[in-house]
């Protein structure tokens, strides 16, 4: 088993997806964090799904800022613990739909010279969770 990664070794990427209703209305937020210094953040509602699928969109997303910020290696924390385990190979994908987002995330892992994925209790992730809240909100 290997040891536990130093909180700030690599640069953190903060996600979360949530809906209202499951399925509902939904929204994902993520932080792209080095060293404490946000490197971008981006929120925005992504129309009728469920709460997993909002999840795993916030990952693929931030993924996709974290590459175009040129970052090597990134630390995934989420507060989905099954998406942590299908991401790791821990646990089989059954839903054909989260299957294709994670197909579509597992693809983008080579352009990193070091991707992992971590689990945080949802109180750790109150940033990327805050930034889903507020593009769930109605315009107006």
């Amino acid at each position: 088993m290997r040891d536990r990664p130093a909180e700030a070794d690599l640069p953190v990427l903060w996600c979360d997806g949530g809906s209202r209703g499951n399925p509902g209305p939904a929204a994902i937020g993520f932080v792209l964090e080095d060293d404490g210094v946000v490197l971008v953040e981006g929120a925005h509602p992504i129309g009728v799904a469920t709460a997993a699928l909002a999840e795993y969109r916030a990952v693929l997303a931030g993924l996709t800022a974290a590459l175009d910020a040129r970052v090597g290696s990134l630390e995934v924390r989420t507060d989905s613990r099954l998406l942590v385990a299908h991401m790791r190979g821990e646990a089989p994908v059954r839903s054909e739909q989260i299957a294709l987002l994670a197909h579509e995330i597992r693809s983008l892992a080579p352009r990193f010279a070091l991707l992992r994925y971590r689990w945080v209790p949802e109180a750790e992730n109150g940033a990327a969770h805050r930034l889903a809240q507020l593009a769930l909100r109605p315009a107006g």
